[in-house]
């Protein structure tokens, strides 16, 4: 959502940036004891590749917040 009830669509780490802190959120508070080296571990393996970030991203792939928590 945007400001006056509009819809925006924005991209670009700006927009990453804080749904990956998101879901580092969900996996620290099911697993409060989770060392950093851990959780970036398990963030970088919770992606969907994708044919279109292959090169773009460091795993060529979109978070995927279900793979992260399982």
């Amino acid at each position: 959502t945007w400001l006056g009830d509009e819809y925006e669509e924005k991209s670009g780490t700006s927009m990453a940036t804080p749904v990956v802190a998101g879901v580092a959120a969900l996996i620290a508070a099911n697993n409060p004891k989770i060392s950093v080296d851990d959780l970036r571990k398990r963030l970088l393996a919770s992606v969907d590749p994708l044919d279109a970030l292959k090169g773009k991203t460091t795993t060529g792939g979109r978070i995927n917040a279900a793979k992260a928590l399982n």
